[in-house]
């Protein structure tokens, strides 16, 4: 039902201006909101004229309001607290949820807003993970940024830090290349291309390279420019219970793998680094946050000690610098994106191991999330 003096509503123009944000289409924000497409044209023009929306469209309602809106909308709230009480143990302080109907750069755009009024402003050091998600996100940022979506200035002092090294996909796709996004999300940011907190390393110690040969080559690459600026000297067996971490990240932005072959790319090519099938590997694993390898439920004492072994030889953070990220007072937390419904399992170790602050979920997995645990969705 159309409302009376709609164009005097402000709260449904607000909603107009949002929806607009996030990339929707007239006739999406019309089925949505119960007004028509005609209807939807002129409160988008009242929206700029009231100085809710930029040309781009970016919007420029205040955070506060902007909160209350997606809440109305997509009713995360009571599934946040309901996650909360089911996970004790964890930081979660907030939940985003995306259609994932939309396409990748609509997706990847309403993340990039996301992180840069919600998350990015109020941090300096942010940790930046890999893989075609993390790039999406960061091209977002950047396109954004070129539009003049916000003011640099409120990311002067952000310094970005590359938190792993490159996965053999990245010799024949170099663009995802840790190194390549931290420069793109550098310079999108604060406008220069040079950065301290880079290097040039494999993510991982091939097992051809016996014990003796692993800890000259963590020697080796502990004295690395760039490596040796973000991480610790890497050490002994043990190594993997220790932070790692020289610099404290008051936030990563990342995502997570499902651990299984057909749908988790680093799956592949580590298998092929340790000498083993994709296959032995997912059956030790629940999943990996950002190339890390979170051990299966019920694993035997033979099966944490190889999967041990495997991630000794990871050159990036470790869990134990995750947990500190969550941990820090200045924190914008362990920003995780996961959007295919196949990493339901991964999500839910993350979440029973408190692992991250902020889920940024598509609507099918969150569906899926809610149905499992049981909690229900806000009514808008």
């Amino acid at each position: 039902m159309v409302r009376k003096n709609f164009l005097e509503d402000l709260d449904l123009i607000k909603k107009v201006a949002y929806l607009a944000s996030t990339g929707n289409k007239n006739k999406a924000t019309s089925g949505q909101l119960g007004v028509n497409p005609t209807a939807v044209t002129r409160l988008l023009k009242r929206a700029r004229k009231l100085g809710f929306l930029a040309d781009s469209p970016a919007l420029l309602i205040d955070g506060v309001e902007r909160r209350r809106i997606e809440n109305e909308l997509y009713g995360n709230n009571n599934v946040l607290k309901q996650l909360r009480e089911k996970f004790p143990a964890g930081r979660l302080s907030d939940l985003v949820v995306i259609d994932d109907q939309k396409n990748r750069e609509e997706v990847f755009n309403i993340i990039a807003r996301y992180l840069l009024s919600e998350v990015l402003p109020a941090v300096r050091f942010i940790g930046l993970a890999w893989g075609p998600t993390v790039r999406g996100v960061v091209l977002a940022v950047s396109r954004l940024m070129g539009q003049n979506y916000t003011p640099r200035e409120k990311y002067d002092g952000c310094e970005i830090v590359q938190t792993c090294g490159d996965p053999r996909t990245a010799v024949r796709q170099p663009e995802l290349r840790s190194s390549s996004l931290v420069a793109l999300l550098n310079a999108s940011l604060t406008n220069t291309i040079h950065g301290r907190h880079t290097f040039n390393v494999s993510a991982s110690i091939p097992k051809k390279f016996d014990e003796e040969q692993l800890a000259t080559i963590q020697k080796y690459i502990s004295n690395t420019v760039g490596y040796s600026e973000v991480f610790k000297q890497l050490g002994t067996r043990n190594a993997l219970r220790k932070s790692r971490l020289k610099i404290a990240l008051h936030t990563l932005v990342t995502s997570c793998g499902s651990g299984q072959p057909g749908n988790d790319s680093w799956i592949k090519d580590c298998a092929i680094e340790q000498k083993i099938q994709p296959k032995q590997l997912a059956a030790l694993v629940s999943g990996n946050i950002g190339g890390i390898w979170l051990p299966k439920d019920g694993l035997d004492k033979g099966g944490l000690n190889e999967l041990d072994e495997i991630n000794n030889r990871w050159t990036g953070m470790n869990i134990e610098d995750l947990r500190n990220i969550n941990r820090s007072s200045q924190s914008g937390g362990v920003v995780c994106i996961a959007l295919e419904s196949f990493k339901f399992d991964v999500v839910m170790e993350l979440l029973t191991k408190g692992l991250v602050s902020r889920l940024i979920l598509g609507e099918s997995l969150m569906k899926s999330l809610s149905a499992a645990l049981g909690t229900v969705p806000d009514t808008a």
